[in-house]
């Protein structure tokens, strides 16, 4: 066997067994939880921006849709009562009417984040 093939051979097997270890690595120590947290932080995140807004239905309606569009998801703003404030999307305007769909818990995360308003000053 010449030189070239054995150097070739060799690379190839590190980078296999490389590959191997570093799926095992993976597969084993963290089991995607940084990726399944995930959806959570983002709809905190996202309540949080409609948040500043929840006052002024103008400004909750163009959070809403900034939301909507950046992220591509349905999104609706609601009150403890159940009504809906502000909505975009299929199926956020209709998640929680009478015979609407409610929102789903999926693999993915939860699509829901609660933003509690404190009193008024």
């Amino acid at each position: 066997m010449r030189l070239h093939s054995r150097v070739y051979l060799h690379s190839l097997a590190v980078l296999l067994v490389v590959g191997a270890a570093t799926t095992l690595v993976f597969a084993f120590v963290d089991r995607g939880g940084m990726f399944r947290e995930m959806g959570e932080r983002v709809a905190r995140h996202a309540a949080g921006l409609a948040a500043e807004g929840v006052h002024d239905p103008v400004v909750l309606a163009r959070r809403v849709g900034d939301l909507h569009r950046t992220l591509d998801v349905d999104v609706a703003v609601r009150d403890l009562d159940g009504r809906e404030l502000a909505g975009r999307g299929g199926s956020a305007a209709t998640a929680g009417r009478p015979g609407g769909r409610r929102p789903r818990r999926t693999r993915d995360g939860p699509r829901a984040a609660p933003v509690r308003d404190g009193p008024r000053a």
